[in-house]
């Protein structure tokens, strides 16, 4: 079973796979990017409303939507390799967040590589490697798309040097937003509310790890991937 592992680490009277639904038809609405964003990575509600041209209500709405503990939003994206990411919202009560899932294979067991919220994990991706997820996609305002799911998870301290910011503007003007977006870019670019960006490198078996203190790609972190589980996720997600 897909994900059966990570559904294994939930109380034995909460079944996360009753209650997941696709994510994606939610993505259109415009109220969707500011929630998002809110939920995860940004705490200036005005701001992300004035660049989305949503009002609050609007927003307060999608986020019950995102937050609602019987039905957890999942979204799944493929990878360059043939492995996918899912991202899904956490939607239990006693313990709610964003969990990020890597797969090898389609049908394969996963691993998280970053969760948000609660005891917050992270990051799980490098901006080379999330630009090759992005890049991944059919036309631009997909690769838009799959770009910002992800990005609440970037945590890399050379990202603005490799052009983040004006990639990340790029992808928010694609997905609806309008005006100045420097602010919200570097927000989400470098202003994590859950972790520090870290330093990526390969490691002597030319592993891609960081040195995020909370990061599972960190190996010598506290939550740190197993061995095998760094090297499958450092295959599936080298660009």
């Amino acid at each position: 079973m897909m994900h059966g592992d990570y559904f294994d680490g939930f109380p034995d009277d909460v079944r996360p796979e009753d209650h997941l639904v696709d994510g994606f038809p939610l993505v259109g609405q415009a109220a969707f990017w500011p929630a998002y964003f809110l939920n995860q990575s940004i705490e200036e509600q005005d701001l992300l409303c004035r660049v989305y041209s949503v009002d609050a209500e609007s927003v307060g709405q999608m986020q019950r939507l995102l937050s609602d503990p019987r039905a957890w939003p999942r979204f799944d994206l493929d990878l360059p390799r043939g492995g996918r990411i899912t991202v899904i919202f956490r939607n239990y009560a006693d313990d709610p967040g964003v969990d990020y899932l890597l797969a090898a294979e389609p049908d394969g067991r996963s691993v998280r590589i970053s969760a948000l919220g609660g005891d917050a994990e992270g990051p799980g991706i490098s901006w080379p490697e999330l630009v090759s997820v992005a890049d991944h996609g059919t036309d631009p305002r997909e690769g838009a798309v799959r770009l910002l799911l992800l990005a609440p998870m970037l945590g890399d301290a050379d990202a603005d040097e490799l052009g983040a910011t004006a990639r990340v503007v790029e992808s928010l003007r694609l997905t609806g937003a309008t005006g100045d977006l420097g602010e919200v870019a570097r927000l989400i670019v470098a202003e994590n509310l859950d972790f520090e960006p870290a330093s990526w490198e390969p490691d002597d078996d030319d592993v891609n790890v960081c040195d995020g203190e909370s990061s599972p790609r960190n190996p010598d972190g506290v939550v740190s991937l197993k061995v095998d589980e760094l090297l499958m996720v450092s295959s599936a997600l080298t660009p």
